[in-house]
């Protein structure tokens, strides 16, 4: 073999083994990368297209940037974090309460309703109705009627069960209180509460392997069949008080779609959608939405608002179920962030438990696109946020971790002392 042939092996085989170095470096690179669309067209949903989305570096970590690039300090407040239930919960609510917000929870395990303070850390049960393995709990906005969710032993179907609380009090930090109700449908797939005018939203499998959707009063009276789809797997919600949110199942392999629709029935009206595994946060009657989808198998955070058709990157790395709207501006979201975000398929694994996170809260001005680091965890506040609830004044925000299914509250603003 001559020297030239030789030197062009040797080359080769460098060039070889750096294709190969990069390629492990790139796919267990564990940070969430630079949002950049990952969808083969330039569509971005039915309103702006991806041209609207900036690519400017908010990955979760001490400061971000807006649509035009400007830096936004981070906040340094002292935010308290606290867990304020060890065990797994299945639904928690924050309602008012002689002049005081408090919070009242089920228990997952035995259907035990607990009620919290934010101002002390004594939990107290009002309820001591045992119901097994509840799968969730749904709360009116009193935190006085609670719809349960929970698997009947005996036949493996889904019982929804509707539930007041009748309230005993006692000299002890234990009630005798009782709960009682009216059972809704079996085998409801989907349900959706109202809390402003105490309605549900639910959705039947049919026999053709569709989907049948219903409105009620909480108690299951008064039910009407208001929509019907061949496809029976949908996320579904409230709009405002006359309108219901559907959701394509989000998958990482399919792009999903978002629709609305009247709740006294009608056709479905399409939002935003052409995404893969996009999951939404509706707010503002449906005006406004906040999504994620994924970007190089990472989700990223968008927002679309309905009335202008704009549609604008918000430069943050989670998935929308993380998200909850503010109480006090409709152009408030606070967000749940994870630190980290390793390449998994989202967000599927996600909800499989496959993949959990380490999170920081963040809070997002929709108004000029600006994010602000509200707290960042420390090492012993290893949390996975969802289902975050806002209290009135956004003063408290209480979530569920998802790695244990604990309860807990964060502070927005600094103790005060």
């Amino acid at each position: 073999m001559d020297k030239k042939k030789s030197i062009i092996l040797i080359l080769g085989g460098i060039i070889v083994i750096l294709i190969i170095a990069l390629y492990f470096y790139f796919r267990t690179s564990t940070v969430a990368p630079v949002p950049v669309n990952n969808i083969p067209d330039t569509s971005t949903g039915f309103g702006n297209t991806s041209a609207n989305i900036n690519t400017s570096n908010g990955n979760g970590f001490g400061t971000s940037s807006n649509s035009s690039g400007t830096l936004v300090n981070s906040s340094t407040t002292q935010a308290q974090l606290k867990q304020i239930f060890s065990e797994p919960n299945a639904g928690a609510v924050i309602f008012k309460s002689g002049g005081e917000e408090k919070i009242r929870l089920v228990e997952k395990s035995n259907g035990h309703i607990q009620e919290a303070s934010f101002v002390s850390s004594q939990v107290v049960r009002i309820s001591n109705t045992t119901i097994p393995k509840i799968y969730e709990a749904l709360w009116d906005k009193t935190g006085g009627k609670v719809v349960l969710r929970y698997i009947k032993d005996e036949t493996g179907k889904m019982q929804t069960y509707s539930a007041k609380i009748n309230v005993s009090t006692s000299t002890s930090n234990e009630s005798v209180g009782i709960i009682s109700g009216t059972f809704l449908p079996e085998n409801i797939r989907e349900l959706s509460v109202n809390k402003n005018i105490s309605k549900v939203f639910y959705l039947m499998e049919t026999s053709n392997g569709g989907s049948a959707g219903f409105t009620a009063n909480l108690d299951g009276t008064q039910s009407k069949q208001v929509f019907s789809s061949e496809l029976k797997n949908w996320n579904i919600g409230w709009a405002g008080d006359n309108t219901l949110s559907l959701l394509s199942r989000p998958s990482y392999t399919l792009k999903n779609i978002l629709f609305s629709q009247n709740a006294s029935g009608g056709s479905l009206e399409k939002i935003i959608g052409n995404m893969y595994g996009m999951t939404t946060l509706v707010g503002d009657n449906g005006n406004k939405v906040v999504y994620s989808q994924n970007v190089r198998s990472v989700p990223t955070l968008g927002y679309y608002n309905v009335k202008t058709d704009v549609d604008n990157n918000l430069s943050l790395s989670t998935i929308a179920d993380k998200c909850v709207w503010s109480n006090v501006s409709a152009n408030i979201v606070y967000c749940a962030v994870p630190k980290t975000m390793p390449r998994f398929s989202y967000p599927d694994d996600w909800y499989k438990g496959k993949v959990s996170f380490s999170d920081d809260f963040w809070q997002i001005n929709l108004d000029n696109n600006t994010t602000t680091l509200l707290y960042q965890t420390k090492g012993n506040e290893n949390v996975d946020a969802t289902n975050l609830i806002a209290s009135a004044k956004d003063d408290y925000i209480v979530f569920t971790n998802k790695k244990d299914l604990s309860l807990w509250s964060f502070k927005t603003s600094p103790q005060t002392n």
